[in-house]
């Protein structure tokens, strides 16, 4: 039987400035993840984070988060093994400094916002994540990009190896785990480079563009691949309208899961088409919330099946970890079984 087990975290939300009581509840996550490894019998084959590695994207808190990051592969028995983490960036990895540098960068991404989300053709969104860009325009997208640079220079500086990383030039990227013969691919998403505000529901962009390229660049890279994970950081609601429509018709056709943030509160749904059907996963928030969890899933990629088991912390309830029996009742002792047939 051959497995794929990983372990999901987002929203560490790190000030760079956590108290005694912060790391004591990383502590009793990473306590608690071992706990339950140990427990099921799990050998992990990834993390993956899906976002708000920062609270405000800035040096000094993701000077903290490389060495967190290690302790959580050492927790998951894969100490060591930073290709085996995987992360896309959330809104509070945004640099709030940048944006509000001076008047006319704020203006900008204002007035490229509004350009992008009220425009007519769709046309011109594709038109702006393309990599054939005139030298003007290329210049605009990577101000409009300034803003995750302190994220990128981490996730730069993190991976040691040459596996792609995200920048102006690219929104995303794909990279594989091969498994027993087998190729599971991964696909990094960015539904933050349009962030830049508080209140952003609707007004975030994924573009068909950039998730039409990872798809194909998936794909050609990797055509036996017999599993595909998206992450990004928002859930596709939180989209424009224009913008749902187009992603809608590519990642469930493409990809198996998709794992997401943001919400600080974790579920499961699955999105059906005519075509395909797309399981999401939310993990909750890992840390600075009002309740704290993750989740592991064992996957049994012979049958297509697969069971997330999923944690709660109450820090204002005793802070014990305990099996989630809030989200759904008849998720029996905080486990979803779910199949990809």
């Amino acid at each position: 039987m051959t497995t794929l087990s990983w372990l999901h975290l987002s929203d560490l939300h790190l000030r760079g400035t956590e108290t005694s009581v912060d790391i004591g509840h990383f502590h009793d996550m990473l306590t608690d993840i071992k706990k339950e490894i140990k427990k099921e019998k799990l050998s992990l084959d990834a993390v993956f984070f899906t976002g708000d590695v920062a609270f405000s994207g800035q040096v000094e808190q993701y000077n903290r988060a490389a060495g967190w990051f290690d302790e959580i592969l050492e927790a998951c028995g894969l100490a060591g093994r930073r290709d085996r983490f995987f992360v896309v960036p959330g809104n509070h990895d945004i640099n709030r400094q940048e944006v509000n540098r001076a008047g006319y960068t704020r203006s900008f991404h204002a007035e490229l916002a509004k350009r992008l989300l009220d425009t007519e053709s769709y046309d011109e969104i594709n038109k702006w994540l393309s990599p054939n860009l005139a030298l003007q325009e290329k210049a605009d997208r990577e101000l409009a990009f300034a803003k995750l640079q302190n994220f990128t220079r981490f996730i730069t500086d993190f991976f040691t190896d040459p596996q792609p990383k995200f920048d102006h030039e690219k929104c995303y990227w794909v990279r594989p785990i091969e498994k027993d013969g087998r190729t599971i691919v991964i696909l990094g998403l960015n539904s933050a480079w349009l962030s830049f505000r508080n209140d952003e529901q609707g007004q975030l962009l994924l573009g068909e563009m950039q998730v039409r390229d990872a798809l194909d660049d998936a794909r050609q890279k990797w055509p036996d691949a017999c599993l595909h994970i998206a992450l990004v950081h928002h859930p596709l609601y939180w989209l424009a309208e224009k913008d749902i429509h187009r992603v809608q018709q590519h990642l469930p056709v493409g990809c198996d899961i998709l794992l997401r943030g943001h919400l600080h509160c974790p579920s499961f749904s699955v999105q059906s088409t005519p075509d395909a059907h797309l399981r999401e996963f939310a993990a909750g928030a890992s840390l600075q919330a009002n309740y704290h969890a993750y989740n592991l899933v064992r996957l049994n990629l012979d049958k297509g099946s697969g069971t997330a088991i999923v944690r709660l912390q109450h820090p204002d309830i005793g802070g014990n970890w305990g099996a989630d029996s809030f989200t759904y009742r008849n998720a029996k002792n905080g486990k979803i079984t779910f199949s990809l047939v």
